[in-house]
Parts: structure tokens; sequence; C-alpha cells
């Protein structure tokens, strides 16, 4: 008999009864859970996740005939089925095929792809949602697509103790954890696949495409502490791709400013910087201005940092010094837009941009698909990609989006 358990609960109402014959009285609670536990026994909340186990709609990135035909002929051998393994300071991630016998033969059908995370650590349930997170956002990123991890399994026991559970016992606990979409929104996912994946930076149908498949993997999850802003930004902006408006303005911004190579830079170094405000602050007092002193500071601390337009500008040569490809793009164009989503981001924030007006849709689209072009090469740009890997980035839709409004 299956137990389960509900987490993240919400008490929607309360009442009591009474029974008029007996005088007995009756409680009723109504709760909403986000998310339900499901397994042999209860999962308690002492339990640390060790393993999760799940699904990315990403198959067709490792979609290999070759590989299925090997692994047909070899009759189900388990090295056929691995896809890859990566090692972190933080958990192990591996990849594998999963399939289904045929019935009438020893062939495979439904060829399809899972993920296991073990961690380094255990952790409480809920906080390992975190780690399944960091290796959907590498897939999104590369892909420029929303989508959500599904078929989530977590285990209280590593690989290794998980085995030998089964060779003592011949039983070990797994739970199944249900929250979200429901099985046929799953379903459609998978059949919707990730749409056009020729211009994503990683593949996984040859051995030298999976090996920097895996680096970039590695790079992407160290550096998780600082960029899981940006990341989680990032996603945002791809989960609005379908509408223009305040929202994705805002949210493009907000990925711009998580990413902390696209800070603005000083331009005047603090000796000279106290030099020069020590005398301000002395000026203003023989003119005796009527100017508190902080607001005097925090406007001249403006004026040591680089301008919007002297940053973009830096950061777009950043991104076009990479490769000669880049010379489609119009920089002082491209640094214009830039600049103005800096004033559209306020007028976003306070509502003042109306969208039914085309020339403010034209000026909203511009700045929205600028700063989402700059982002997504910005947060790939560190990241060990092989050459034939950057040929493909710069085709990434997110690029190519601003690229096709000129």
């Amino acid at each position: 008999m299956s137990n389960i358990s509900l987490y993240h609960s919400v008490c929607l109402y309360r009442s009591d009864n009474s029974s008029g014959s007996t005088g007995d009285r009756f409680y009723i609670q109504k709760f909403q859970s986000n998310f339900a536990i499901i397994g042999d026994d209860r999962w308690r909340p002492e339990h640390k996740v060790r393993r999760i186990n799940f699904k990315l709609p990403v198959d067709r990135l490792f979609w290999n005939p070759t590989r299925f035909r090997s692994i047909e002929a070899a009759n189900f051998r388990q090295s056929d089925f691995e896809i890859f393994t990566v090692s972190t300071s933080k958990m192990n991630i591996s990849c594998y095929f999963t399939a289904k016998q045929m019935s009438w033969s020893e062939g495979f059908t439904d060829f399809s792809c899972e993920f296991q995370i073990e961690l380094t650590k255990g952790v409480p349930f809920g906080e390992h949602h975190e780690f399944v997170a960091a290796v959907k956002w590498f897939f999104v990123g590369c892909l420029g697509k929303s989508f959500n991890a599904f078929a989530l399994r977590i285990n209280r026991l590593t690989i290794e103790q998980f085995i030998e559970e089964i060779e003592n016992k011949g039983f070990a606990p797994e739970h199944v954890e249900l929250s979200g979409p429901n099985d046929e929104e799953i379903q459609n996912a998978v059949d919707d696949g990730v749409g056009i994946i020729w211009a994503s930076p990683v593949k996984g149908d040859s051995n030298e495409e999976i090996e920097n498949m895996k680096q970039n993997l590695a790079a992407w999850v160290e550096r998780l502490d600082d960029w899981k802003e940006a990341y989680a930004h990032m996603e945002k902006c791809f989960m609005l791709r379908g509408e223009l408006s305040s929202e994705r303005l805002l949210s493009a911004c907000k990925w711009l400013e998580s990413i902390k190579t696209a800070n603005h830079q000083k331009i005047i170094d603090e000796v000279a910087y106290n030099d020069w405000l020590q005398e301000i602050l002395e000026k203003s007092k023989y003119y005796k201005l009527d100017v508190d002193e902080n607001r005097i500071i925090g406007a001249v601390r403006v004026i040591q940092n680089e301008s919007h337009r002297v940053r973009f500008e830096r950061l777009v040569e950043s991104i076009i010094s990479t490769d000669t490809r880049f010379q489609r793009v119009e920089v002082d164009r491209f640094v214009r837009d830039l600049s103005n989503s800096q004033s559209l981001r306020g007028k976003a924030a306070h509502s003042d941009i109306d969208l039914k007006k085309s020339d403010d849709i034209d000026e909203v689209a511009r700045a929205i698909f600028a700063v989402e072009a700059l982002c997504i090469q910005l947060t790939m740009l560190e990241l060990p990609w092989s050459d034939t890997a950057r040929e493909r980035l710069i085709g990434h839709k997110a690029f190519q989006a601003y690229l096709n409004l000129s």
C-alpha cells in the first residue's frame, strides 16, 4: 500500500459541525499542497534527499540511431544505455537512455533519456529543487526554450547504498514526487520536443559533442552560486518569448543586472575620485548650498562609473571580437537599442509604456531583443565551448531574433 506525504501545504478553510442526533462533533479541514511524495513508506521531514531522477524534454538532442542499433545488438548491456556522467563539487550528474523492450521481439522501442543527480551531501526536501533547476537551466539556456523537469523520483540512498539494499533485502524504497503539470501536459512537452536544435551549442549525437557538453555542464554548475539569479531571469525571459510586455522587458534588464561581468566599470580611480569628491564638498560649503552631503556623494558616485553607452560599447565589442561571424551586427544600432532599454526599464517599472501604440511596441521590441541577445552571449561567453559549438552559439534563437529585426 502506497504512502502519500504532502509538503508545502496551505490550509484553505476549516470548520466544525455537530450531529444533532448523537451530539458528535465533526472537524473538517481543506488543504492545498504543492508537492505530494508517494512511496512504500512515509517520507518524513527529517529525511534527506541524496539522489534525484527526472526527465527533461530534450530527447532530440541525444537522438542517435547508430547508438540505438548498438543497444539492440548488445541485448540490454548497461554501458550502451549510458550517455554521460559529470562530477562537480556539488553533485554527480548522469544521463542515460531509457527504452521499452518489445514483447514480440528482442528489440527496443520508445527511446527516451533520463537524468540522475547524486548529491554530495543529503539535503532536506525542497532544497533539492535548486540542483534540478541548475541542470534544467543549462539546457534551457542552450535551446532558448523554457520547459519543466518531470517524472521526478527522489531517494534517501546513494546509488551504491541503493544497490546494496537491493542485493541484501531484495527491495529498496523509492519515492515519486508529484507537482506541477499533469500527464497530458508532460506528454505534449515531450512530443513537442525542443523545436529547432541546430542552433544549440550543445548536441549529443557524437562522442566529441558529448565530451564538450560535459565540460560546459560542469562549468555551468560550478558557478551556480554566482549565477543562479541570472539563470532564473534567463528562464523567465524565455518563458515570456511569446509576448511583448513590460514584464518581459523588466526580466531582460534584471537578467543583465544579474551578470557580474556586465556591471559598470569605474573610469576614475579611487584616489582621484576621493580628491574630486572632497573638493566638491568643500565648494558646496563655501557657496553655502542647502544640499545634503549624502546627496552630493550619491550624485558624484554615479559619475565615477562608465555611462550606459560606454558600458554597452565595451560589452558588444567583447562579443564581436570572439568571432568574425558577428560582423552582421550593426554596432551603433545595437548600442543605441541597449542604452534605450535602460530608460524604458524605468517607464516599464511604473507602467508608463503604452503598448497599444505602434511606435512604443517597436521601441520596446528592439530593447527587449537587444538585451536578450547580449545576455545570452554574456551568459555563455566564458564557458569552454569547442569551436564547432561556438559556431552554433552565434545562431542562438535569442541572438538571431534581434538580428532579424534589422
